[in-house]
């Protein structure tokens, strides 16, 4: 009788000890960066509310302090300036759909909330630039210029038309959009053929590689023409327009409508 008090008094004090380690790191990380971290609220907003669903994150306090410290390699990569002006809450949840279908990550541009899948953050896994992915939408929503969307435009291939519905076969990359790299997309200027999707989706793309996988980018960039091309513009716009302090012209994206399309397990 005695053992097993004590059993069972020595497994409180283990989950006592981990609930303090998840909370402080918990604590630590809002306070740095000024934002908030939820696992279990996962409320969504704006175009999200009532097309996305999420099953929050369940596990012990434990498997929650790994989820925050791999978080934490993400946040790492930018300055926290940057994080409390355009992040204000992160979801960290295990599965997302999005109209019934399997996603990594997703993003609300009118709550600056980013929602990812526990299991792509910090480094670990092939798709784990997730984070920066979904990051990269808020930065351009925010500093969308016509100037840079018709440079990039003028980077594809003559003729090409980003794959929607409306316009199927009008390119021949319409519908292949593997999320993985393939040696087709690389020759036609996209890191993925997710790329294909939507001008945004191509900007995404290309974001997650600079931050999340940057010597993979800079392979590619060395081999193909075009992919340099949009990395050389899109290091303009991270540097020269949201590091510095720039005015954001916010009136210029509302005529246009960043297309939300999304294949399994793929990020939005």
């Amino acid at each position: 009788m005695r053992i097993l008090i004590f059993f069972i008094a020595t497994l409180f004090w283990l989950q006592s000890i981990d609930a303090q380690a998840y909370q402080g790191l918990k604590k630590t990380i809002e306070q740095s960066y000024g934002i908030e971290v939820e696992f279990d609220n996962i409320q969504f907003n704006g175009d999200l509310k009532g097309e996305v669903t999420a099953k929050p994150h369940t596990l012990s306090k434990i498997l929650r302090e790994g989820s925050l410290k791999a978080l934490e390699i993400d946040l790492s990569k930018y300055s926290k300036n940057l994080i409390r002006k355009f992040v204000k809450k992160i979801y960290i949840v295990d599965h997302l759909k999005i109209r019934e279908k399997k996603i990594a990550g997703t993003f609300d541009n009118s709550s600056g909330s980013i929602y990812v899948i526990r299991g792509y953050l910090g480094g670990m896994t092939p798709y784990a630039t997730v984070f920066h992915h979904e990051l990269s939408s808020l930065l351009l929503y925010t500093h969308f210029r016509e100037g840079f969307y018709q440079q990039w435009l003028s980077l594809n291939p003559p003729g090409f038309v980003y794959f929607i519905k409306q316009n199927s076969g009008i390119n021949p990359l319409d519908g292949d959009t593997d999320i993985d790299g393939h040696e087709k997309f690389y020759k036609q200027g996209f890191v993925f053929g997710y790329g294909t999707v939507s001008f945004q989706e191509d900007f995404n793309t290309f974001f997650e590689l600079m931050i999340g996988d940057p010597v993979r980018l800079a392979k590619l960039e060395v081999k193909y023409p075009t992919i340099r091309k949009k990395a050389e513009l899109l290091r303009q716009f991270y540097y020269g327009i949201v590091l510095q302090k720039v005015q954001p012209i916010t009136h210029e994206r509302k005529s246009y409508s960043f297309d939300r399309d999304c294949i399994p397990y793929a990020n939005c």
